[in-house]
């Protein structure tokens, strides 16, 4: 597995995380909002890739 497909894989686990918490303890809970600023830092990492791989191939 590539480091963009585990990047995908580590997206889908974390997102139906944040899914499973904020069902549990709400939208402002700190674990949500915790899990939700991780879910972003992934996010942010995989546009970064995306970006690098579009530059190198123009």
């Amino acid at each position: 597995m590539n480091e963009v497909e585990e990047l995908i894989r580590l997206i889908e686990l974390k997102k139906n995380k944040l899914s499973q918490i904020a069902k549990k303890g709400g939208l402002t809970n700190q674990t949500t909002v915790q899990c939700s600023q991780e879910l972003d830092i992934l996010l942010n990492t995989h546009q970064k890739i995306d970006q690098n791989i579009k530059q190198k191939n123009s």
